[in-house]
């Protein structure tokens, strides 16, 4: 009987997959350093303890051990040690990544939410999104009830150059073209009786179907046309 249990796609491992074709060691690399694993280096045993370079500690989940786990928790890299103290301004920098320059984005570097959304404490430990946080400080309180949108659409970018205050709604209208359901394009999707493209816009809450076309990029154009006319901060169909 022929033997299907998978190994490690790491060339030179080994062990038995685990996750997205990785053993738990270098899966455990990928969560906590964010790299795609390529050559075995040092394969993580757990004898060998915590996964971090020059830490014998038991490893406790993920490969890592109970210090260095919390600090990838708490700040999104086991190697930070604590929180920086200083006032909000000192902090939020610290946490910040620049190198791109003044008109690129900023890009938060400590703990982040599923979404990518950079997460701040600020006073008597009251969790804020860092893009908030950022706006803030730059341009002032933020009004009630209002979002902060990326206009690079970029999520961990607190450059406050790239928000903007706006409603919920606009904030949604800020979306990419592509990428959506199973035609790809916004606004568009396939008619699987007669074949042709359905293009539609909601706004306010209404949905207006705008008519079936023969081909998907006149659906595009009709979608792109209606939202230029309702939208307001549509930017990618602006550019």
């Amino acid at each position: 009987m022929a033997d299907n249990k998978r190994t490690c796609t790491v060339d030179g491992c080994d062990r038995p997959s685990r996750k997205r074709g990785w053993c738990s060691a270098h899966y455990g690399r990928w969560w906590t350093t964010g790299t795609v694993p390529t050559t075995p280096l040092r394969v993580w045993t757990e004898q060998d303890g915590c996964a971090v370079d020059g830490c014998q500690r038991e490893a406790r989940t993920n490969a890592l051990c109970k210090m260095h786990y919390t600090r990838q928790r708490t700040h999104g890299n086991p190697l930070i040690r604590k929180h920086v103290h200083g006032t909000v301004a000192e902090r939020l920098d610290a946490y910040t990544d620049r190198s791109g320059g003044s008109d690129a984005c900023h890009i938060w570097t400590g703990y982040k939410d599923v979404e990518g959304y950079g997460r701040f404490s600020v006073g008597n430990r009251k969790i804020k999104a860092a893009h908030r946080v950022a706006y803030e400080l730059a341009e002032g309180q933020i009004p009630h009830g209002m979002s902060i949108d990326h206009i690079c659409r970029n999520t961990s970018c607190v450059n406050p150059a790239h928000l903007r205050a706006c409603t919920h709604k606009q904030n949604l209208e800020n979306l990419s073209a592509t990428g959506w359901g199973s035609s790809g394009v916004r606004g568009v999707s396939r008619v699987k009786k007669t074949g042709r493209w359905l293009a539609y816009v909601t706004h306010n809450r209404r949905r207006y179907n705008l008519g079936r076309f023969a081909t998907i990029e006149e659906a595009e154009a009709a979608v792109v046309a209606k939202r230029l006319e309702m939208f307001t901060h549509n930017d990618t169909d602006r550019s």
